[in-house]
């Protein structure tokens, strides 16, 4: 009736799918009826045009107000995710459930999800469907811990033994930690062996070249669980052994100098050595501070420290 590509022609479309099927689908059957399992199609196929429709969008530089239709299209998403969802799981369809994570894109980020919505998926289905969702590492170690702690509660050996097995893949490539994920850390190295720690988890951290910032947080965090385990006790010790044997006899820092404006120049770091001399004495390793005392006098006996800073006052 109209020519295609034309505003009448594009207004007219798939647009009212989302409105009309969360109507439909608002009070539904213990098993499905074909108006229903029909409504649940439309509805998938609707969220496949969305999909497009906002990476299209994102792609095409030429296009102005390029956020408000993928705002809208990716609420929508997200809202059929969560109706598609609660018919998958009232009709145990485990075949539908699989066919959402694909049609709302969550097999590419476990996020779109959520930790509750993967427990009450689990309930359902078991944990196969579960196993492939992709995400931020962020996301998939959320969603793994909650698993893990959820097989306890249900005594599930099999997904007990999968949680296990992707939580040693997660230490095995850590990737980037940032303070935050320490808890986290913490948490996966304390029910595994001393030697997976040292051999796995501490050269990566290492090879990260954390500040001091980060290596105190992590021994202080650590020392507070270590009663629970010898491997958090026995992480706690190399630690801080190494970020003593890594702390220089005088640490310094770049600060702005005031002439000439705006150039970096060194000047010493006291803070540090006193950070870390009072977390040896937090986690009762007093004897850490005889060597960083032995270095700054060893230090200053050979003259290798910085001439002007930090500065050392003359008899």
């Amino acid at each position: 009736m109209w020519p295609t590509n034309g505003k009448i022609h594009k207004s007219v479309g798939v647009g009212e799918v989302y409105d009309h099927a969360f109507h439909r689908l608002a009070s539904i059957s213990q098993a499905p009826t074909a108006p229903q399992n029909a409504v649940v199609e439309r509805l998938l196929a609707r969220c496949r045009v969305s999909d497009q429709r906002v990476r299209e969008r994102a792609e095409d530089w030429f296009v102005l107000e390029k956020d408000q239709i993928p705002k809208e299209e990716e609420a929508n998403i997200r809202k059929a995710l969560v109706v598609l969802q609660k018919c998958a799981e009232e009709w145990n369809d485990a075949g539908l459930f699989s066919r959402v994570l694909e049609a709302c894109r969550v097999v590419e980020n476990v996020a779109g999800l959520g930790v509750d919505a993967v427990v009450s998926a689990y309930k359902v289905f078991g944990w196969q469907p579960l196993v492939d969702l992709a995400g931020s590492r962020t996301d998939v170690r959320e969603m793994v811990s909650r698993l893990a702690s959820l097989a306890t509660e249900e005594n599930d050996a099999e997904l007990a033994s999968w949680a296990q097995k992707q939580e040693d893949r997660l230490l095995t490539d850590l990737g980037l930690i940032a303070e935050a994920d320490i808890p986290w850390m913490i948490e996966m190295i304390s029910g595994r062996e001393q030697q997976m720690f040292r051999d796995i988890v501490l050269p990566q951290l290492v090879a990260q070249n954390y500040l001091v910032d980060f290596w105190v947080s992590f021994i202080s965090q650590a020392h507070a669980a270590a009663d629970a385990s010898p491997t958090l006790a026995a992480c706690v010790v190399e630690c801080a052994q190494d970020l003593v044997t890594g702390l220089a006899a005088f640490p310094t820092k770049l600060v702005e100098s005031k002439f000439p404006k705006g150039c970096l120049q060194s000047d010493k770091n006291s803070a540090e050595t006193l950070r870390i001399i009072h977390l040896c004495i937090e986690i009762g390793l007093p004897e850490l501070c005889g060597l960083i005392f032995s270095k700054m006098l060893d230090a200053s006996r050979a003259g290798v420290f910085h001439l002007i800073c930090p500065h050392i006052p003359s008899n």
